[in-house]
C-alpha cells in the first residue's frame, strides 16, 4: 500500500540519485527507509536535542500530553478493539536490509534480496511458504520501490524494465521498453519508484517529469503518459527526485517537484495539470514522501523548526492553501494519511523521544473544520519497569488503514529493540499492544514488531521470526 521514503541524505548525494544509482559517498536507509539507519539511529541521536531545545516552546502545557491528549474522551473500550481479535500467521520472509514490506489487500510482498529479489505471501489463503515473483527473462528485481495492487505485483530489474506480476497466474509481464521505462541502475534505498491503487500504478519514467500510469484493469494493461508539468524546479534543488501519490478513488495523481504540487486528473492524464507553490508556506521536503487523501496533502516543509526538526502541514489541492498542524514539530520519521486519517511523530519536549529512535505518534482527523486531533498518548512517557507501559504510543513506523478505521505503528529497521512494539488504535481509541505468543518474557509486554505496513484487509510488519501479518478486524 505504501512504502517508506528517507531521502535526507540524498542532499550530498544529488547526481548520483538523479542517474537512480547510488553513490559509495552516501549512507543509505535502513529498510523501507525511514527504518533503522536513516530513520531510528538519527531519531535516537537528534531526538533528544530537537525535543529539549523545543519543548520550553511548543511542549507542556499548550501542546503537550495534557490539554490535547487523547487519553480519556476517545481511549479505549467502545471505540476499541480486542488485542485477541488478531490471529498472526508467521512466516520466514526477511526483507533485506534494504528490503521493503508491502501490504496488498490480498498479496503482502517482501523485498527479501533472495531468489528474484522480490517474493510474497497470500495473506487470503493463509500462506506462510513464500512464492518468488519472476518473469519469462529470470530477472532478478529490485527489493524496494515496488508496488502491491489487487493480485499484482509491479517491479522493476537492474536495466529498468518493468513487470507486472500475476499472482493468481504465477506469470510476469514484461511491460515494452518503448512505452515505459525507468533509468536503469539499483534502487535507491528507501525511495519508492511505484504508486499503486485500484489497479492503476504510477511512476516517473525517464526524466524526473515524465510521469506515466499503468492501467492493470483493462486487457492488455493501458500504459498513459501525463502532460509535462511546466515546473521549473528550485534553484539549487534541480537533481532533487521528484515524488508522486496517487489517489485512485479521487481521481487524482499529484507530483512533488520541489516546492511545487502538481495535481493531475487520471481520468484524462494528457490535460494541463493544476500547479501550486508552497514555498510561501515553508517548501517542501522530500525526506519522506508526502501522502495524499481526499484532496488533500500531508506534507514535511522544506524548512525546518529552529532546532532542525520537521514541520508537518496540510494542503488543501483545490486551491493550494495549507495550514500547519496544531502537533508540532516533528520527528524524521515516516508519516501516513489516508481516509481522512492521519498518524506521524512528534518531537515537542524530551519526553516525546522513547528508546531506540522511537518517538510519541499523534493521530489525527481531517473533518469539516479542519485538521483535529483524536489519539495523543500520555506525555512524559511512564517509563518504567512495565515495558507495554513505558512504550504504549511510541515507534517510528505508521500505516493508516484507506478507510481511516486503524491507526498502527511499530519500531524500524530490521533488527528488533526494546521498545518496538506492534501497537493499534481504532477510531481515535487508545493505543492497545498485543502479547507476544512467542516470547514469555515479552508476553505480558507486548509483540515485539518494526515496519508496519496495512490495506484495509491485513497488517503486517517484522517480527523476530520474519514477517507476520494478521487478517485486520472488521
Amino acid at each position: 500500500m505504501k512504502s517508506r521514503c528517507s531521502l535526507m541524505y540524498m542532499f550530498g548525494c544529488a547526481l548520483a540519485v538523479f542517474a537512480m544509482t547510488v553513490s559509495t559517498g552516501c549512507t543509505p536507509a535502513a529498510p523501507g527507509g525511514g527504518g533503522g539507519d536513516s530513520g531510528g539511529d538519527n531519531g535516537g541521536d537528534n531526538g533528544g536535542n530537537d525535543g529539549g531545545d523545543n519543548g520550553g516552546n511548543n511542549g507542556g502545557g499548550d501542546n503537550g500530553g495534557g490539554d490535547n491528549g487523547g487519553g480519556g474522551d476517545n481511549g479505549g473500550g467502545d471505540n476499541g478493539a480486542d488485542p485477541s481479535e488478531f490471529n498472526f500467521v508467521f512466516t520466514s520472509l526477511f526483507p533485506d536490509s534494504l528490503g521493503d514490506i508491502v501490504v496488498g489487500e490480498e498479496i503482502i510482498a517482501v523485498g527479501t534480496g533472495a531468489e528474484n529479489g522480490v517474493q510474497y505471501v497470500n495473506a487470503s489463503a493463509g500462506e506462510t511458504n513464500p512464492s518468488n515473483v519472476s518473469n519469462a527473462n529470470f530477472d532478478t528485481f529490485e527489493e524496494a520501490g515496488f508496488a502491491v495492487t489487487g493480485k499484482w505485483i509491479v517491479v522493476r530489474n537492474f536495466n529498468g524494465n518493468i513487470t507486472v506480476f500475476d499472482t493468481e497466474t504465477e506469470t510476469g509481464t514484461i511491460i515494452d521498453e518503448a512505452e515505459l521505462k525507468k533509468p536503469s541502475g539499483i534502487s535507491v534505498p528507501g525511495l519508492q519508484e511505484f504508486w499503486a491503487e485500484d489497479g492503476f500504478v504510477v511512476t516517473v519514467a525517464e526524466t524526473q517529469q515524465t510521469f506515466k500510469m499503468i492501467n492493470l484493469n483493462e486487457t492488455p494493461a493501458v500504459v498513459s503518459t501525463f502532460a509535462d508539468p511546466g515546473v521549473e524546479p528550485v534553484q539549487f534543488r534541480e537533481n532533487e527526485i521528484t515524488l508522486l501519490a496517487l489517489d485512485a478513488a479521487n481521481g487524482q495523481m499529484v507530483a512533488q517537484i520541489t516546492n511545487f504540487f502538481v495535481v493531475y486528473d487520471i481520468d484524462n492524464p494528457g490535460a494541463q495539470p493544476q500547479v501550486f507553490d508552497m514555498s510561501d508556506d515553508g517548501g517542501i521536503s522530500n525526506a519522506f514522501a508526502f501522502r495524499l487523501d481526499g484532496g488533500h496533502a500531508l506534507y514535511q516543509t522544506f524548512e525546518k523548526a529552529g532546532n532542525g526538526a520537521e514541520i508537518y502541514r496540510l494542503a488543501d489541492l483545490s486551491d493550494g492553501s495549507s495550514v500547519q498542524l496544531e502537533r508540532n514539530p516533528g520527528n524524521n520519521e515516516e508519516f501516513d494519511f489516508d481516509g481522512g486519517t492521519f498518524g506521524y511523530f512528534v518531537l515537542e519536549q524530551d519526553s516525546d523521544l522513547g528508546v531506540n529512535g522511537t518517538a510519541r505518534a499523534v493521530i489525527g482527523e481531517v473533518g469539516q473544520n479542519g485538521p483535529e486531533f483524536t489519539v495523543v498518548p500520555p506525555s512524559p512517557n511512564p517509563l518504567g519497569d512495565d515495558p507495554a507501559e513505558g512504550n504504549r504510543g511510541y515507534g517510528c513506523s505508521v500505516a493508516v488503514t484507506p478507510n481511516g478505521e486503524w491507526a498502527f505503528i511499530a519500531g524500524c529497521g530490521v533488527t528488533l529493540a526494546n521498545g518496538e512494539y506492534f501497537q493499534f488504535s481504532r477510531n481515535g481509541s487508545d493505543f492497545e499492544l498485543v502479547p507476544d505468543e512467542l516470547d514469555e518474557d515479552f508476553f505480558e509486554f507486548g509483540l515485539k514488531a518494526t515496519e508496519v505496513d496495512a490495506s484495509n484487509e491485513f497488517v503486517g510488519f517484522l517480527s523476530a521470526s520474519g514477517l507476520a501479518y494478521s487478517a485486520v478486524p472488521q
